[in-house]
């Protein structure tokens, strides 16, 4: 469910010129269809966790794989770009279940001794998702227009739904469900706004990477546009692969998840501080591939760590928090990181991104370890 629902998220990308002409708009009017859908998600974010504390998630399930299927089609079926943009924002509302609530599901599905490794693989569903949505969507739209895209991501989604309706049973509500006060107590959680501060630094970071890189490796490292790209695609390519092991790693170390997330920033921080350096090619695409890695070590493991920061009943809620800093950050970071590049210098953007890493730093070191240490 999660691949179908980020494939579609990113799937505008890579067909940007077949909706400039299709709606008459010019390119960055066209890349608010990516921002619709961060907008729709973020704004409705905290409302969606406090019903996934109080309603079992299969009904949750059932009303958001309806609601992004039916936005996707009308989507498709619209001749306006307001109206395709309001549909992009109706399909956003429900990353809150379709992503978050998903992490809860996977969370409680597996004992706490293998809890890292399956919400970080789960998580790996978004880096999968973007790689599908990035390489299918001109495939498919070369083939069949760029209205068969969206459609042919969200049966991903609705195969995904019925095969976990087959196979997960239910999942009840806890039932002791939060009341409104618990809901608003667990929104003002120290331990859960210092995770969520670290992970909005992490996403804040890793999104100003896939943002401006490739424009970086041209204007500073003086590299043909084909090859910048080529050497951006490394970051996304990493999360595939540090998400997952973040979980296994935490588990290794007696299912820690502090030390990891720790780890994530020391290794990814003195990479913007080494960007702006002259080097070669092959040392460019070394510190790219080592800022992705570490950047996104911890990307799954916060949801992990969140869930076992709070009792049963507000573990919905507490997801909700962090993902709506995570989410911010993702809907952020490319706007003050232009203004940094253009306002100053590709210095002082990349020295704010480590100065970013630094707080999220702090925020762990001060922040309790999580209750599922075994």
């Amino acid at each position: 469910m999660s691949v179908g629902f980020f494939a579609s998220l990113i799937a505008p990308a890579s067909i940007l010129p077949l909706l400039m002409t299709e709606f008459d708009v010019t390119s960055t009017a066209a890349g608010l269809s990516i921002s619709a859908v961060y907008a729709g998600w973020l704004l409705f974010q905290l409302p969606t966790g406090y019903l996934i504390d109080r309603v079992e998630i299969g009904s949750l399930m059932t009303v958001s794989v309806s609601l992004f299927i039916g936005a996707v089609l009308a989507g498709t079926g619209m001749n306006g770009y307001p109206s395709f943009l309001f549909s992009r924002f109706v399909a956003g509302i429900t990353g809150g279940v379709l992503f978050t609530a998903s992490n809860q599901v996977v969370g409680e599905a597996v004992p706490v001794r293998h809890r890292g490794k399956a919400v970080t693989v789960f998580t790996a569903s978004a880096p999968v998702g973007f790689l599908f949505g990035q390489v299918g969507s001109p495939l498919i739209a070369e083939r069949y227009g760029w209205s068969v895209v969206f459609p042919i991501f969200a049966l991903i989604t609705l195969v995904g739904y019925f095969l976990f309706r087959r196979l997960s049973g239910e999942h009840a509500a806890d039932t002791q469900s939060i009341s409104l006060r618990g809901f608003f107590r667990t929104l003002s959680d120290r331990t859960v706004l210092l995770v969520s501060l670290a992970a909005f630094c992490t996403n804040s970071m890793y999104l100003f990477l896939n943002s401006w890189i490739p424009t970086f490796a041209a204007d500073v490292h003086s590299l043909p546009l084909a090859s910048a790209g080529g050497i951006a695609a490394l970051i996304p390519l990493m999360a595939i692969v540090a998400r997952p092991s973040g979980g296994w790693l935490s588990d290794r170390l007696g299912h820690r998840r502090r030390p990891v997330v720790i780890v994530s920033f020391l290794l990814s921080v003195p990479v913007f501080a080494l960007l702006v350096k002259l080097v070669d090619e092959t040392g460019f695409a070394v510190l790219l591939l080592t800022g992705g890695f570490g950047l996104q070590l911890a990307a799954g493991l916060y949801f992990t760590y969140v869930q076992e920061l709070v009792p049963a009943n507000v573990t919905g809620t507490s997801l909700s928090v962090l993902t709506t800093f995570t989410v911010g950050g993702a809907f952020i970071a490319p706007i003050p990181g232009g203004w940094l590049i253009t306002g100053f210098s590709w210095y002082v953007a990349c020295l704010a991104n480590a100065l970013l890493g630094v707080v999220g730093t702090v925020a762990m070191v001060v922040v309790t370890e999580s209750a599922g240490v075994g």
